[in-house]
């Protein structure tokens, strides 16, 4: 991974008006987004939720006070992402169940099917869509003392609790480059030349970072095509039987919050006759970037 030149702050910071953002770009051969209504096929987004990256993050972080202190407050998370190709993958889920097994072998004890040696428990059939040669763009607005431990931990894996992944575990991602930038506001055509290039959410400007930054962005997010989307945000583990929240994971389900975003990978529409919106821009990408508000929960929050 390309480290950050020791003098960054004056290198990036010097004399351009805009606002203090950490970069994270990640490559994968494969990454897998399942959009969770979908069965057979597991349909896959082109572009993460909001909670993929939250988890990125704070495995990156790789200590659970500083995870905790670091969701405790609203900051802002924005990506870009682009892939080669997609693909279909035919795999066999497996259901190690007993009376499934049963259902098919009738004994728990047997394993032949038709005379030869079977795997156990019951099997699907099921296709997952995959995206090929992924690159993506994390941005984070937050406290410069977090940009700075996330900038430096990227630089030593031991750190983490896992490895980095897109999505499945088998999804390895791997930092290429991480630096603190300045993201600038722009209306320059030149400034979102490739913003049809990158799929991104555009969240609704309930759900932006910080509306009066852009001002033309609740007519340009009118201006978007796409459908709405309810995009996975963080979430509590909570008790089943009970409602209540828990501490634990044990016996516990995710419930998740959401964001609602549309999804995009189009050019910058006009708002009037040659003016295009004023948004933050990356100058390096050459895209827009939009920055949903992730709240902060206090010690209540998780990912």
């Amino acid at each position: 991974m390309e480290q950050i030149p020791a003098n960054h702050e004056s290198q990036y910071f010097g004399g351009v008006v805009g606002v203090q953002t950490l970069k994270i770009k990640l490559h994968a051969p494969s990454a897998h987004y399942r959009i969770p209504h979908s069965s057979n096929p597991h349909c896959t987004y082109p572009v993460p939720p909001y909670s993929t990256v939250i988890g990125i993050l704070c495995n990156i972080l790789g200590n659970k006070d500083t995870i905790q202190e670091f969701l405790a407050v609203d900051f802002g998370l924005g990506m870009l992402s682009h892939y080669e190709s997609l693909t279909r993958e035919y795999v066999w889920y497996r259901n190690l169940n007993q009376q499934q097994h049963k259902r098919r072998y009738n004994t728990v004890s047997n394993r032949r099917w038709q005379e030869r040696p079977d795997h156990p428990g019951g099997q699907s059939p099921v296709s997952v869509e995959v995206l090929n040669e992924v690159e993506l763009n994390i941005y984070l607005m937050h406290r410069m003392e977090f940009l700075k431990v996330i900038t430096k931990n990227l630089l030593h894996p031991e750190r983490w609790f896992n490895h980095i992944h897109l999505g499945r575990s088998e999804d390895w991602a791997w930092p290429v480059r991480a630096q603190i930038i300045n993201l600038e506001v722009s209306r320059e055509p030149a400034m979102s030349r490739n913003a049809g290039k990158y799929f991104q959410w555009i969240p609704r400007p309930e759900y932006c970072w910080d509306i009066t930054a852009t001002h033309d962005y609740i007519e340009y997010y009118k201006s978007c095509k796409g459908t709405l989307t309810l995009v996975s945000n963080k979430y509590h583990y909570v008790l089943p039987s009970t409602g209540k929240l828990s501490s634990s994971s044990a016996g516990a389900i995710r419930n998740f919050t959401y964001i609602k975003a549309k999804m995009s990978a189009a050019p910058v529409s006009f708002l009037k006759p040659a003016v295009l919106p004023e948004l933050y821009v990356d100058p390096a990408e050459h895209c827009p970037v939009h920055f949903a508000r992730i709240e902060g929960e206090g010690e209540n929050a998780s990912c």
